[in-house]
């Protein structure tokens, strides 16, 4: 039928006649509900997802302006610390300048005093001649007389010589002799007395 594939216009008028009378089916219009509830659901999935798409993308928008927010707050106080910091580090150059360029001034011989501290001898640091040594001996000598001297015998102790055996003895001389025997008389040593008073005289010194 070649007249159906010219534009109504120009086919025959019984042709478009019978065209305009063609109905749809009681299946197509069910096959179409469905496909438009099945468009209508995936739309309704859709929109709900843009919507939760939407509320994830304001919530990075906040927390991107905070963090925005945050960096410049940072970025100022590491600012002022840097300028802190070069103000200190000026102030440390100007101070090492100065003190590298000044030269200090020698002492002058008048503002030189010399301080000589008088310190009492320690008594173990004392120093005697031998003329004081034997000065001070004397004089203890003076003050302590010196015993009698006594005899000194030929040996330290004296053992008492016995009567003979012809010659009576009285009682009372007996007895003396027996007391003389038991405890021999002591014998003093001068010299080591001597010595024993120069050391003792040397300590009261010191």
């Amino acid at each position: 039928m070649p007249h159906l594939l010219k534009p109504w216009w120009k086919q025959p008028k019984k042709a478009w006649r019978n065209r305009r009378r063609q109905v749809i089916s009681l299946e197509q219009v069910r096959q179409l509900d469905i496909r438009v509830k099945k468009a209508v659901t995936a739309v309704k999935a859709l929109s709900t997802e843009n919507s939760v798409l939407k509320q994830q993308v304001k919530d990075l928008e906040a927390r991107l302006d905070e963090l925005s927010r945050e960096a410049t707050t940072r970025k100022a106080d590491e600012e002022q610390l840097e300028v802190s910091l070069q103000s200190v580090l000026d102030v440390l150059e100007e101070v090492d300048s100065e003190t590298s360029g000044i030269e200090p001034e020698p002492p002058a011989d008048n503002d030189i005093i010399e301080t000589v501290v008088e310190t009492e001898p320690d008594e173990e640091e004392v120093f005697f001649s031998p003329e004081d040594s034997e000065a001070e001996i004397k004089n203890e000598e003076n003050k302590n007389p010196e015993p009698p001297a006594v005899e000194e015998s030929d040996s330290e102790t004296t053992v008492p010589e016995e009567p003979a055996e012809s010659d009576p003895v009285p009682e009372d001389t007996a007895d003396d002799e027996e007391a003389l025997s038991e405890d021999p008389p002591e014998t003093i040593n001068l010299d080591s007395e001597k010595e024993d008073e120069g050391l003792q005289s040397e300590f009261d010194i010191f």
